[in-house]
């Protein structure tokens, strides 16, 4: 006599007596009417020994069901996996973008602020990732702390610059994201971390328009602008000038040595790029050509001594003094 063709309360002594869940779940697999009889018997012995950790798979999967049959067999809603992140739930459903089970998950009173192992939390991986941004909303309105940091002192705000995802930036600070929160690393503000990431226009301006200086200095005394420079952002050079950035703000830093942006464009961190269009940008917004620095170097001087080439080419061409195009070659 085949096995499921068994009464189930048969088939229910038989799954009683197996004693590892894991050999269950292989039992009932098997079959769809084991699967039927037995599948609320896996459930409670999930939740009675380990408070339910199978919530935290059935939420990776975006599997509704298997949550709500979790739920309704006792399960802990903010477990944690017994793997080394210690993830919860709802943070396996951000993560893997579920929207509709993040919904399930905090209306049935997951924590919005748990975070795993190494202090990551729903709201910073939602705004770190490409995910649908109903999930920052439903966070949110649970109650997510919108200003914690992870581990590496990134706040939701940061990581939402970060990706270049404008929508999340405004809505952020529309629900009082902090924009004097510094990186850990520099104390670079919000805008330079825009600024070095070339951000859509869209984040400077909400940015400027929240209350973030536009020439305030980082931890190594670099403006928005020059940081832009610097990382060849032309597209966030461009905005920050159109939103009042000072061309020929001096750092003075003791390593930076009086420059402008302009210096900073002349030998930017991405050596492949020769920053023309930034160069241009920056004397038509009235950047002093032959401004010099501490060590009296102008930028066509700086530029040759670094061997930047391509860019002392430009300058001589806008008219900088100091060089002749054949002292070049």
């Amino acid at each position: 006599m085949p096995l499921d063709s068994f009464p189930p309360e048969i088939i229910s002594i038989i799954g009683n007596h197996i004693a590892s869940i894991n050999d269950l779940f292989n039992f009932l697999r098997s079959n769809r009417r084991l699967y039927n009889v037995l599948i609320n018997s896996l459930y409670r012995r999930n939740t009675k020994s380990d408070g339910g950790s199978a919530l935290v798979w059935y939420a990776s999967q975006g599997n509704e069901t298997g949550i709500r049959s979790m739920l309704a067999a006792g399960g802990n809603i903010n477990i944690r996996e017994p793997k080394q992140a210690q993830s919860t739930a709802l943070m396996e459903a951000v993560r893997h973008n579920h929207t509709a089970i993040v919904k399930v998950l905090l209306e049935n009173g997951a924590l919005p602020d748990a975070a795993d192992l190494h202090s990551r939390r729903p709201l910073t991986l939602s705004t770190s990732a490409r995910s649908d941004v109903a999930i920052t909303k439903l966070l949110l309105e649970y109650g997510a702390n919108i200003n914690l940091v992870a581990f590496d002192k990134r706040a939701p705000l940061v990581e939402a610059i970060r990706s270049n995802q404008d929508v999340k930036v405004g809505l952020l600070l529309d629900h009082g994201a902090d924009i004097h929160i510094t990186s850990s690393r520099d104390a670079m503000s919000p805008l330079h971390i825009a600024a070095a990431r070339n951000a859509k226009p869209a984040i400077i301006k909400v940015l400027v328009d929240a209350g973030i200086y536009v020439d305030a200095p980082d931890g190594r005394g670099r403006t928005p602008l020059q940081v832009a420079a610097m990382h060849s952002s032309t597209r966030a050079v461009r905005w920050l000038l159109d939103c009042g950035a000072t061309a020929n703000f001096e750092n003075t830093s003791p390593d930076s040595q009086g420059w402008t942006a302009l210096f900073y464009a002349v030998k930017s961190k991405n050596s492949r790029i020769d920053n023309k269009t930034i160069i241009k940008t920056l004397l038509l917004h009235g950047a002093k050509i032959d401004t010099t620095n501490f060590a009296k170097e102008t930028p066509l001087l700086h530029a040759v001594s670094q061997g930047a080439t391509k860019q002392a080419q430009i300058l001589l061409e806008y008219g900088a003094n100091g060089l002749s195009k054949e002292e070049l070659k």
